[in-house]
């Protein structure tokens, strides 16, 4: 029978590379990055894009003339999951501690489909920006870290190559 195409939470798993533990072990691991823990404990996890758009405004006219893309904003990454006892932020979610700040180096976000071990995404250039902790009354205590990534994410659909533009002929002085 062949996997469904709908992708639903149970079926990802989501990977933290950190060239700052340990030596290789896991496959898909990111060329220079030396650890992949494989996160869990995680329940939610969502990233976002958000591409910075500015627009062209002419005079005496109602609207732009055109809106462009001027810039990528760094990718948004929030993760939940619930606490568990020797594995916390700083074990599961790669949360440096207060020594470690200056020499914490860049963390890789995997997403692979469990069932044909594809990549769905992988966000790279990525620092941790701490965490939270909610304790209630007769609930499993949880945890939400937040992180930041420098550049867009890498999906199925994208094309790593970039491609160089023609060059433009000089104008023919006399």
């Amino acid at each position: 029978m062949a996997p469904p195409k709908i992708v639903t939470g149970a079926r990802v798993i989501v990977s933290i590379a950190d060239a700052n533990i340990g030596s290789a072990n896991e496959v898909n691991v990111p060329a220079g990055v030396q650890a992949t823990t494989i996160c869990g404990t995680f329940d939610n996890c969502s990233y976002g894009v958000v591409y910075g758009i500015q627009a062209a405004p002419i005079l005496g006219a109602m609207a732009p003339a055109e809106l462009g893309y001027t810039h990528s904003e760094p990718v948004a990454i929030s993760a939940s999951a619930w606490r568990v006892v020797g594995a916390g932020p700083h074990v599961q979610g790669h949360v440096p501690t207060l020594q470690e700040l200056l020499s914490h180096e860049y963390l890789v976000f995997t997403v692979t489909d469990r069932q044909t071990g594809k990549i769905i995404a992988t966000l790279r250039d990525v620092r941790s920006g701490g965490y939270n902790t909610a304790l209630q009354a007769r609930q499993l205590e949880s945890m939400t870290l937040n992180f930041m990534g420098r550049l867009p994410p890498e999906d199925e659909t994208a094309t790593v190559q970039a491609e160089t533009p023609a060059p433009v002929p000089g104008a023919t002085l006399p």
